[in-house]
Parts: C-alpha cells; structure tokens; sequence
C-alpha cells in the first residue's frame, strides 16, 4: 500500500510539474492616462468619470490582447487615476478593496459592492475578455482610533496592485510597501509577500514600481519564496544614466533570472519622462518599447516558460555557472581586481592619484569621474575603498569625437538606498558638470570594454547598459560575471554602462 502511494504522489507531482512547465502568453500596456490636475478634490461622480476614461482603454486593449492569444495583461501603476495628488484630492479616487481569502471567491462583475465601480469594471473586462488582468488602483480601509497606526483622519490609503483571473474573480491585492513621495498613501504595517496562481496555472509574484529597489518584498519574492515569474505595475520617471527604467528592470530580470512582466505610464510631459515598458526572460528582453508615441506600439507581447522553478534546477545552474567561467575567460573578465571592500578594511586613499579626476553630481550623489581620452586605455578610480576598473578600446584608427568619462560612488542616495557603483557614461558636452545631464543619443562605438569592481561582499551587483536612442543590448553582447561587465564588437554606439551593488543591510529610510 505504501509503495502505491508513493507511486500516486510521484504520478500527481509529475503531472503537476508538465501543467506548470508549459508556456503561456503575456501581453502588457504602457497606457498614456487621463487625470485632473484639481487643487481640491472632485466629487465621487466626477473622479469616476475621470477613471472610466482610462478604464475604457483598459478594456481595448485586453481585447485586443486577447484576439492575439495573451492569457494574461498587466497595466501600470497610476494608471486610472494619474499622479500629483495630495491626501485628500485622492480620496474620491479610493475603493474598499475586500481581502481576498482561500475560502471566498469575489468577483466584482457579477456581485458589485456599493462605491466599487473601479473594481467592478476591471473585474468584468476580465470576464469578458477571459484574461486575467493585474492593475494598479487606490484602496481605502477605514480604521477604528483603538488602533494604534491609525491615521488621525481614520483612515488607510493604499497604494494598491489588483489581480483577477480569467473569470473576473479577485486572485489577489498587494500594498505598495516603498513608497516614493506618494503623502496620498500609507506605508502597509508589514511588508505584503503577494503570490497568485492563474487558471492557466502558473504562479506569480507582484509589486511595485520603487520596491523594485529594496530587498523587501522583492528580492525576498524569489530568493525566499521562491517565485520565477514576476508582475510590476509602475510608474517610472527618468533615472539617467543607471536607473533608467528598461535598463534596470532587464538587469534586475537577469541578476535573479526570471520572468519579470513590466508595465509603465506613458507620460512624456514636465519633463519627466515617464515611459519604458518590457517583458524579460532571464534578463534577454523579449520585447520592450521607450518613449514610443503610437498607442499600438506600446502593447507588447512574448510567451515565456510558466515553470522556470523547473528550469533553474541543479543542472541548469551547473550550465549557467561553466558559462559565466567561459564569458571571463572570453572577455578577459578573470584579470586580478581589488579584494572586496569590507567595513574594517576599507583603502580611504586613491591609489590611482596620477588619473585627473572631477567631481560631478548624478542621480543625486557627487560621483568621483576621469574622462577617456585615448582610443584604447585602462583606468580606475577609487573613492573610500570602492575600485572601478575599465579596460576599452575603439575600433581601429577612431578617435573619440564625443565625451565619455567613467567614475564610482559609494553611500546613501537621497532617496535611502545604499549603493556602490561603477559607471560609464556619455556625457552631454565636453564641460564636466555636463556629465550625468541625461543623453539620448550616442555616435561612439566601442570595440570592447569591460568594467569592474571590487563590491562589498554583500552587495547584490546589477549590470546594466543601453545603446543610442535608449536601447537594450542583448545578453549574448553584453556579458556579466564575477562582478564584471563586459562587451565586444558592440556594433551599435554606447549611450552607458555600470555595475550597481546594492547593500540592503545599509539602507536608510526614504521620503
């Protein structure tokens, strides 16, 4: 009896892990949104119209998804209701979004709650369009002064992403937990760990936009529970030159090697640059639009693999791992770096003091830079202990017509977070202050570099580099290994490169 029962379980197992393995199709939308700009806040009636305008499109383009065989559409964050509100303007935006519990099924389409109507309708262009939909929407739960953490106008507002299935039944809402100057929405108690499974059975894991920055819940997502396949509602703004949003999202998708679905707000205005939408698979970008005006070029589509816990076995890994030791032996990435900063044991003098160095302000930090100068060359700078090294070259007989300069920080951005980075940068004249001024466009083509660093044995170190225009190279051009970046016969100019170690354990708090 025993050994039948063994034998039924490794029978369910095996077919439960085909029903996983199999591909799915996933569609996602980098939706331009309507919202009001009002000092005062607009009445229920006023702001659900403001909403249904956007959820309309919503509702195009899961059926246009659907027509095209996607299972799945994920839409962005501030989507349906905009951006710039203060606390009480975004109040008549909000829903009671019910807790979604094992032992209830919701579906908003079918059995509407009173002032739901937003719910409602993503609910039924689900069911309608038998996709299953992630959005992005503001919940609002009143609570009790018994509570302690209760704001003083009694209530919580959240920051929220929305799952339903195929069916129009709720799967799943997760809280924004690392908000980024949202004072409209409270910060969740307790950081929200929020998976779901879909009727097409493949398991995922949500958040949002600037957790993608932090350790919780994201990287926790897949390093703890496991998590291969990820859905990121944002609402992502500039980042010029290492944080810009495909580049991070695609080095983030590679670093833990999964399937990363994004969905930004297209939003060109102020100045602000919101837009950069992808679908990644281990890093190699199936498919990705940025800054692209024409609405039918911003759904996107790629199938991708539903088990990649199935893929990243010992095996796999074992692959992976002989790859990376190829790629430095290929690209020279094996040559002797500084050993890896510690606390106690950092140089606080640059050794390098013979290489010109200028300061210049980047993403909010004061980087240490040297410029490049000749046509093949290897330069480091080091500040508290932090080494960046770069070896590159230009095709033969080129000289440099465009400024280029390469340089190091290591600390506390302004918005909390704790980084070490080595970066590569096209600078937009040849004044240095010029330098970390965003750049679209590059004509300089390298024949091959390769950058690294000697990070704090606890940094998790994403490489990332975009081509002129603010495109992605290719994983197969682009090499990472042994906390080095590397790439040959690019073939298309270089706009930046950089390696950014993110220390979790020494972040401070933000905004």
């Amino acid at each position: 009896m025993a050994k039948q029962t063994l034998f039924f379980m490794l029978f369910v197992l095996s077919i439960s892990s085909r029903i996983l393995a199999k591909e799915y199709k996933v569609a996602t939308f980098e939706h331009h949104p309507f919202f009001i700009l009002a000092p005062e806040p607009l009445s229920r009636e006023k702001a659900l119209q403001m909403m249904r305008k956007n959820t309309a499109v919503y509702s195009e383009q899961a059926r246009a998804a659907r027509k095209q065989g996607a299972q799945i559409i994920v839409f962005p964050e501030d989507g349906i209701y905009g951006f710039f509100h203060s606390r009480e303007t975004i109040k008549p935006y909000l829903e009671p979004i019910p807790t979604v519990s094992n032992t209830t099924s919701i579906i908003p389409c079918t059995d509407p709650k009173p002032n739901t109507e937003i719910l409602q309708q993503l609910s039924c262009i689900a069911r309608n369009n038998s996709i299953a939909v992630v959005a992005n929407m503001g919940d609002i739960q009143y609570c009790s002064q018994r509570d302690p953490n209760c704001p003083k106008d009694g209530r919580y507002q959240y920051n929220t992403d929305v799952i339903f299935d195929k069916d129009g039944r709720l799967l799943a809402k997760y809280h924004k937990q690392h908000l980024y100057f949202e004072k409209a929405f409270n910060t969740p108690t307790k950081c929200e760990f929020v998976t779901f499974v879909t009727s097409f059975q493949v398991r995922f894991g949500v958040f949002t936009c600037f957790d993608m920055l932090f350790k919780d819940p994201a990287i926790d997502l897949v390093q703890t529970y496991g998590v291969q396949n990820i859905v990121v509602p944002t609402a992502w703004y500039k980042g010029f030159p290492a944080l810009v949003s495909i580049e991070y999202h695609q080095a983030w998708s590679r670093v833990n090697c999964v399937n990363l679905v994004t969905a930004n707000v297209y939003y060109p205005n102020r100045g602000l640059n919101f837009t950069g939408t992808g679908i990644y698979d281990c890093g190699e970008a199936k498919t990705y639009t940025y800054g692209e005006e024409t609405i039918e070029k911003r759904l996107l589509f790629a199938t991708l693999s539903g088990n990649r816990e199935a893929q990243n076995d010992k095996t796999d890994m074992l692959y992976r791992w002989r790859r990376d030791i190829e790629m430095v032996k290929e690209f020279g990435m094996d040559r002797k770096i500084p050993q890896d900063i510690d606390n106690e044991n950092r140089m606080l003098d640059d050794p390098y003091d013979s290489i010109k160095t200028f300061k210049a302000k980047i993403m909010g930090n004061v980087f240490t830079l040297t410029k490049l100068t000749s046509p093949a060359s290897e330069l480091s700078v080091c500040v508290k202990g932090l080494c960046c090294n770069l070896k590159y070259g230009l095709p033969e007989g080129k000289q440099f017509t465009e400024t280029f300069a390469m340089g190091t920080f290591i600390g506390n951005n302004p918005d909390g977070f704790y980084w070490e980075v080595c970066l590569l940068l096209k600078c937009a004249s040849s004044e240095e202050s010029s330098c970390g001024t965003t750049v679209m466009d590059s004509g300089t083509v390298f024949q091959s570099f390769t950058m690294s660093g000697n990070f704090s044995s606890t940094a998790l170190v994403f490489p990332m580099a975009l081509g002129s225009g603010v495109s992605l190279f290719s994983t197969d051009k682009v090499k990472f290994a042994n906390k080095s970046i590397s790439g040959k016969a690019l073939q298309k100019p270089l706009l930046t490169a950089s390696l950014l170690g993110r220390v979790y354990s020494k972040d401070k708090p933000h905004n």
